[in-house]
C-alpha cells in the first residue's frame, strides 16, 4: 500500500460543497441506529410535521373516514417516513423544500404593496389606461419633461399652469407639499410640458 502524504492537496470545484453541512442523527443515547449514515436531522423534522397535518386532517368529517380506513401502520409511520425522504431530497430553485414553503407562506402572508415601510391597499378607482407619473414628496423640483395622454399626472407640489391649445404648460413654484394631490388627466392627443423651476 502507498504512503499518504500529508502535504497532498485536494481539489475542490466548489466551495458550496466545503460549507454545506447536514446534521445528522447517528445514535440515541445509547443505541446506535441501524442506518450506516445515520438520518438527517431535517427529515425528522419533515416527518413530525407531515404526522402533525396527517392528524389534523383526520379530524375533517370526509378526510377522517378515508384515514381512518386505512391501516395504523401505513397513516402513521409509513406516510410520514415517505413524505420526509421525498421533502429532504426535494430541491425547489436551488432550496431545500422547507426553506421554499417558508418563503412561500411568508411572501403570501406580508403585504404585496408597501409605502414608507407601511402596508399600501390597492386603490379601489381604477387607473386610467396610459402612463401613471407620480411625483416623489422628497424632490425639491418637478424634473422638465413632456407627457402626451392618455395619461394621468399626480402632483404633490404647487405649480402654476396655463393652457395653450392642446398643451398644458406648467412650472412649478415654491411651497410645502400638498396635503391632497393634484390630479391632472390627459385625453389622447393632449399635452402636458413641465418646466423646470427657475
Amino acid at each position: 500500500m502507498a504512503p499518504v502524504d500529508p502535504h497532498a492537496g485536494m481539489e475542490i470545484r466548489s466551495f458550496h460543497v466545503v460549507f454545506r453541512l447536514e446534521r445528522r442523527l447517528h445514535r440515541i443515547d445509547r443505541w446506535r441506529l441501524p442506518f450506516p449514515h445515520g438520518i438527517p436531522v431535517a427529515a425528522i423534522g419533515h416527518a413530525a410535521a407531515v404526522l402533525c397535518l396527517i392528524v389534523a386532517l383526520g379530524q375533517l368529517p370526509g378526510l377522517g373516514a378515508i384515514l381512518g380506513a386505512l391501516p395504523a401502520p401505513l397513516t402513521y409511520v409509513l406516510a410520514p417516513a415517505a413524505a420526509a425522504m421525498a421533502l429532504t431530497r426535494l430541491r425547489i430553485d436551488g432550496r431545500p423544500a422547507h426553506r421554499y414553503l417558508l418563503a412561500r407562506t411568508t411572501n403570501a402572508l406580508t403585504p404585496q404593496r408597501t409605502a414608507v415601510a407601511r402596508p399600501a391597499p390597492l386603490s379601489p378607482h381604477p387607473i386610467p389606461d396610459g402612463p401613471l407619473l407620480t411625483h416623489s414628496p422628497t424632490a425639491t423640483a418637478y424634473p422638465a419633461c413632456e407627457i402626451t395622454g392618455p395619461a394621468t399626472v399626480r402632483l404633490l407640489r404647487p405649480a402654476r399652469a396655463h393652457a395653450r391649445a392642446r398643451t398644458l404648460h406648467m412650472r412649478a413654484i415654491p411651497g410645502p407639499t400638498l396635503t391632497r394631490p393634484k390630479v391632472i388627466r390627459l385625453a389622447p392627443g393632449q399635452r402636458l410640458r413641465i418646466r423646470s423651476q427657475t
